[in-house]
């Protein structure tokens, strides 16, 4: 896969964990753990080979850092802390250390720390375990009289019903495990239910089968209503997880009870396995939809004409099983997680959380997201479920989170049609399993672009079959220092052409081009090159400059000021000579214009060269070549927005300016 970071991120980790130090997680089930009491605990180490059995004295409470923390007794009546990192965001504090709760501790970590006495710090959350008040693990003088009474099945399901009724769907979940009713259908489809609402999608899907396989003897029409039920709410899981036939099966089953709902879950259903299968998209409406950077839509993934394979020593890649045309679409895919920044939390600590989540509650999401590059964290560990858990190494996952996350640009759609007031920028981070497996390249024959949380790549330039897809994870404007420096950051040497061609000059030829550069900025910048104002004597110094040091005047200030002065002729030879620049291939044949896009780098400027040409050629009469240029307009402005933004509205913002 691909060796490094889509985005840099901050140096500091966001591990929500008082012992910083990185150690592997408890894999052991319960059942091979030796239960130990406190005094017999070794400070400071995970106890391995063993279990703490304690409960919960006090009502938790969640701290800033996504702890959730809380005051327990062990067996032996000693009290002390314990400390849940990395706790589930979206749950309540009660509902992960609840007063009263019986809980094992698997290979616990004890130590001193800032809370008074001693504590059992639990970094993992998979090595916390809520037991039933009916575990033979429980000693006998913790249970209340109405435990001894042990209820029956009937009253749990009851006590599940009320608790779901309210609200409360962990409480309920958990009186629900407790009912034990293993030949009931109707405990199922609440367990189902239940697990919808909490967004555990995978046991949702378990539970509801498990009901449709039930053999209870029930009348025929009280059996065909809770069938129905189950296939609804199995559709409704299987949906979540992307699983589109599945999912198609399970709600043409459940059509007779809720027909109306169904029909229209079928009917989404088609149109993400059409987006799935064939990659046509309503792109037009997605940006309606999107209105902040990474808002969740309602889209399949379109990643079946790639793949991921060995790309030599830079690790896996991403692969084209079949050939793409500039402009073609390579991917579409949906996030695995996404986070907005705000003031209060830094784009990492509100990703991981949620992307926690996702792979706390999914053992495939899991193994998908475990497979991705970690960086030099060792070891390395495969997702496992344990006790029921998926078991997940938390400082890997954090790793992994840190090496693949992408950067979504504020705004990218409005920012284009210069509609987002200074200040005003909203940024967003994002991880899709698929493209972290494209690998950098300064060139690369790809583009990314976002909508929401879809990010689509199409193609820059023609692509083989079984080519490796790449794109830049840095401005490939940028110098070659600065791109270099910080690449080098992601541990990686990039060896793409134009980095092999600027690293054979020496550092004085690369001094003396920035110098020209400076040079020539600071120029256009005492003569304010506005539109209409401009002396074109300056502007031709300008350009002299930057061509000496082989770079070009920013384009949109040498389009806007030739244009204000109506020299046509001067910004049809700056356009063309731009694209070729970019390693636009252009030969005029007769009327025909062909144009290669084999050595090209896609660039905004770009667009509004291909554009301006086809406007001058138009007035010329030069019908034909006008068209050939304002095709490659539109195909490079779908290429660079992924349609984000259509060629209309940027057509109309460019003669808005």
């Amino acid at each position: 896969m691909a060796h490094s970071s889509h985005m840099m991120m901050s140096p500091q980790e966001v591990l929500q964990a008082l012992n910083a130090r990185s150690y592997p997680l408890s894999t052991i089930p319960i059942k091979n753990l030796q239960f130990t009491s406190t005094v017999d605990l070794v400070r400071n180490i995970p106890n391995r080979g063993v279990a703490l059995l304690v409960r919960a004295l006090s009502l938790p409470e969640r701290f800033p850092d996504n702890s959730v923390r809380t005051i327990v007794q062990d067996a032996g009546s000693k009290k002390l802390g314990v400390v849940l990192n990395n706790a589930d965001p979206n749950l309540d504090a009660d509902d992960i250390l609840p007063e009263g709760a019986f809980l094992a501790v698997k290979e616990p970590l004890y130590s001193t720390s800032i809370i008074p006495g001693h504590t059992i710090t639990v970094n993992y959350p998979s090595d916390l375990l809520r037991l039933s008040p009916l575990d033979p693990c429980v000693p006998s003088h913790w249970l209340t009289r109405e435990v001894r009474l042990q209820k029956t099945s009937e009253v749990w399901k009851r006590a599940g019903n009320s608790f779901y009724a309210a609200g409360r769907y962990v409480a309920a979940m958990h009186a629900y495990i407790q009912s034990r009713a293993p030949d009931s259908r109707d405990l199922y489809c609440n367990r189902a239910m239940a697990n919808l609402w909490l967004g555990r999608h995978e046991a949702a899907l378990t539970d509801a089968e498990a009901g449709l396989a039930l053999n209870q003897p029930l009348s025929h029409s009280t059996a065909a209503a809770m069938n129905c039920k189950a296939h609804y709410r199995a559709g409704r899981a299987a949906y979540e997880m992307r699983l589109f036939e599945y999912d198609r099966e399970h709600f043409l089953a459940s059509g007779n009870c809720v027909p109306n709902d169904s029909d229209a879950q079928l009917l989404r259903t088609d149109v993400r396995l059409m987006e799935m299968s064939t990659g046509q998209f309503d792109f037009a409406s997605m940006p309606l939809s999107a209105d902040q950077p990474g808002a969740p839509l309602d889209h399949a993934s379109f990643t079946r004409l790639v793949d991921v394979r060995s790309a030599g020593p830079r690790g896996r890649g991403l692969f084209a099983k079949s050939a793409f045309m500039p402009g073609d679409l390579v991917l579409c895919e949906k996030a695995f997680a996404t986070a907005s920044a705000s003031p209060q939390r830094a784009l990492e600590s509100g990703l991981i959380p949620e992307r926690r989540v996702h792979i706390k509650v999914s053992s495939q999401a899991a193994r998908d997201f475990m497979n991705l590059h970690a960086g030099d964290h060792w070891p390395k560990s495969p997702a496992t479920i344990v006790d029921g858990l998926v078991a997940i190494d938390a400082f890997q996952a954090e790793s992994i989170t840190r090496h693949n996350c992408f950067q979504i640009p504020a705004r990218e759609r409005e920012a284009s049609l210069d509609r987002v007031p200074t200040g005003t920028k909203e940024e967003a981070c994002g991880m899709w399993i698929t493209a972290s497996y494209m690998n950098h390249d300064c060139i690369g024959n790809a583009k990314r672009s976002f909508i929401g949380d879809m990010l689509i790549v199409r193609a820059t330039k023609a692509i083989a079959a079984g080519e490796e897809i790449t794109l830049s994870y840095v401005p490939t404007e940028d110098a070659y220092e600065t791109r270099t420096e910080t690449l080098q950051a992601w541990n990686i040497r990039c060896r793409c052409r134009l980095c092999v061609a600027e690293e054979q000059d020496t550092i004085v030829a690369r001094k003396q081009r920035a110098g020209l550069i400076e040079q020539a900025e600071r120029l256009m910048a005492a003569n304010q090159l506005d539109s209409g104002s401009v002396s074109l004597a300056v502007l031709s110094d300008a350009e002299e400059l930057f061509a000496k040091a082989w770079s070009n005047i920013d384009w949109h200030v040498a389009y806007n000021a030739y244009f204000g002065q109506g020299e046509s002729e001067v910004i049809l030879k700056i356009t063309i000579d731009l694209l070729r620049n970019l390693g636009y291939g252009i030969t005029a044949r007769g009327d025909d214009v062909i144009i290669d896009h084999t050595d090209c780098f896609l660039h905004s400027a770009a667009i509004l060269a291909a554009y301006a040409v086809s406007i001058i050629g138009k007035a010329a009469g030069a019908d034909t070549q006008s068209e050939a240029f304002a095709a490659l307009a539109r195909l490079l402005c779908r290429t660079y927005y992924g349609e984000g933004i259509s060629f209309g509205e940027w057509e109309l913002g460019c003669k808005g300016s």
